[in-house]
């Protein structure tokens, strides 16, 4: 897929999915594991869609390298990363596992996650 095609997904889904989250925050009740599973899925992809137009959006202001200046999928993969981070902070919060050490260790792990990504390109 192009580029442009890409950011197009991204911009169209990214709203489709927030709706999506807010007509089940406000209309469907969260007793059921089918509904928490439906929740989570929205907000991941609702998520992963935001910060990876965010990311792209940015790279253009943060990076003077031309390898990550308007480079899609790495805004992609960025997006997803903390998309993911974000969604297990909060699997670990409702579970109410999400311990400062916990959190640290979190961090470390996206961190790592983040070398190995970048040490791949």
């Amino acid at each position: 897929m192009s580029d442009r095609g890409t950011l197009a997904l991204l911009g169209g889904l990214a709203p489709l999915a927030w709706i999506g989250l807010g007509y089940m925050v406000f209309n469907v009740s969260p007793d059921e594991t089918a509904n928490r599973v439906l929740f989570f899925g929205l907000l991941y992809v609702s998520l992963a869609a935001t910060f990876g137009l965010v990311a792209y959006f940015l790279s253009f202001r943060l990076f003077a390298s031309k390898l990550y200046k308007g480079n899609v999928s790495r805004s992609t993969q960025q997006g997803v990363l903390w998309a993911s981070f974000a969604l297990v902070a909060l699997l670990l919060q409702t579970t109410r596992a999400l311990t400062p050490m916990n959190g640290l260790i979190l961090v470390a792990a996206f961190v790592l996650v983040e070398f190995i990504a970048l040490g791949r390109r």
